[in-house]
């Protein structure tokens, strides 16, 4: 019998964190775009700009704010 309450609260507790880890995994999906745009925002973007743009970039990016997140 005590066993058998053991699995139960076992098989409760399991079931608690699957929970909890679904809702982190929700999280970070929806983080996970406003990540890698703020990436490309602060990489990607002025290295296409320098080549497209040539030195006049550094000019421009004196006026170019990048938000922290």
């Amino acid at each position: 019998m005590v066993e058998y309450i053991e699995y139960k609260l076992l098989k409760f507790d399991n079931k608690e964190l699957e929970a909890q880890w679904w809702q982190d995994r929700e999280k970070k999906i929806a983080q996970y775009p406003k990540k890698k745009m703020h990436d490309f925002d602060g990489i990607v973007a002025p290295k296409v700009q320098q080549r497209k743009w040539g030195k006049l970039v550094a000019i421009l990016d004196i006026f170019t704010i990048i938000p922290l997140l």
